[in-house]
């Protein structure tokens, strides 16, 4: 029964009986002041009931200093007034008689306010749980922040794609033709779009496999550089040379890639040759000058050196040692100090270094 009959029949009085009677805008004057009042308990029984639950989850949020907790504050304050309006006028209007065609305006009001707010909800929660395992993407340490906003977009224009049809619905609009026009023309686009979608959806597969990150040294093919950014339909290197080399997303996952990055120490050969007619006591102990020479520096590892080929001009020794250390200069500062401790070692000892070189004989 509604609440303005139900007060009718319990007061039946004179009075009261001459009250129902007045109209204003063709509404009966009881029930719109009836309406009024239910209206404004409802609305301040909301706002009262918000601020307790704000004050409630502050505390909670204050003490624990989860990020949760302070993204639903923040859910909660972003809530319109006018959420509180239209639901404590959809409540009023269920309890009380006004007439069909106020309470088909409060209803369909009722519905897009619960739609967008709903949406805006869903919405918030994703972006804290995108921000949460990707970071945030106003972060300019942030390597994922081009991720970041690439799916908070494409999760946006989701929910609100969906938000609206689920609206279209609930007014009673045919949505079936709607959606099966939406799929012939979304397989239109894709159609047209080929190209892009594949380096959009390699994008994807770059973020989730992540072969390289922002920072990192790779090689493609015969380019290098590090990889300066990484976009929605292409990744820019910053070659050796200086400049800026754009590639499409679809030709790093089609090709291999060597990650310089992701090296944890860097293994070195090198040769070093001495002279025919040095001698063999000097010979033997050549390996032992270059492991201790190696050994000297903080970031290597010695393996091995050995006497490895009597060459045509020379005497050559290899030598395999680890440089625990991903970065190129460190590996060339390294190295650079190796080769002139050998140096100044093959000095010391009267070792001459081989070169080519041609003796010629001439005859009477």
């Amino acid at each position: 029964m509604k609440l303005s009959v139900f007060i009718h029949d319990y007061l039946n009085g004179t009075v009261l009986e001459q009250v129902t009677k007045l109209e204003l805008l063709g509404y009966n004057i009881f029930n719109l002041l009836l309406f009024a009042v239910v209206f404004i308990a409802l609305f301040f029984f909301f706002t009262i009931l918000r601020k307790i639950i704000l004050i409630r989850i502050s505390v909670i949020s204050s003490k624990s200093d989860s990020v949760f907790s302070k993204t639903v504050v923040q859910i909660i304050r972003d809530i319109k007034y006018l959420f509180y309006v239209i639901l404590a006028l959809y409540l009023s209007s269920r309890m009380v008689v006004l007439g069909e065609n106020f309470n088909n305006i409060v209803r369909i009001s009722f519905v897009v306010i619960m739609i967008y707010e709903i949406v805006l909800f869903v919405q918030n929660i994703s972006m804290y749980a995108i921000q949460s395992y990707w970071g945030s993407a106003d972060a300019e340490e942030n390597e994922n922040a081009t991720a970041v906003n690439a799916i908070s977009l494409i999760t946006r224009i989701t929910l609100w794609v969906v938000g609206v049809i689920i609206l279209l619905s609930n007014l009673g609009i045919e949505i079936s033709a709607l959606v099966a026009s939406l799929g012939v023309s979304s397989i239109a686009i894709a159609f047209a779009l080929q190209s892009i979608l594949a380096d959009i959806f390699s994008s994807f597969s770059i973020y989730f496999d992540q072969p390289f990150k922002v920072g990192d040294f790779i090689i493609v093919g015969t380019d290098m550089g590090v990889v300066k950014k990484i976009g929605i339909k292409t990744t820019r290197l910053q070659t050796l040379q200086g400049q800026l080399l754009v590639i499409p997303n679809h030709e790093l996952t089609n090709t291999r890639i060597n990650n310089y990055k992701q090296m944890e120490s860097r293994r070195v050969v090198f040769e070093v040759g001495v002279v025919y007619g040095t001698p063999v006591e000097k010979l033997r102990k050549i390996p032992q000058f270059i492991k201790d020479i190696i050994d000297a520096q903080d970031l290597t590892d010695f393996d091995r050196s050995h006497f490895s080929e009597i060459g045509s001009h020379s005497l050559n020794f290899e030598t395999v040692y680890y440089v625990r250390s991903n970065d190129f200069a460190n590996y060339r500062d390294v190295h650079q100090a190796i080769c002139l401790g050998i140096y100044e070692k093959f000095e010391a000892e009267g070792l001459d270094f081989a070169f080519p070189t041609q003796t010629i004989i001439m005859e009477k």
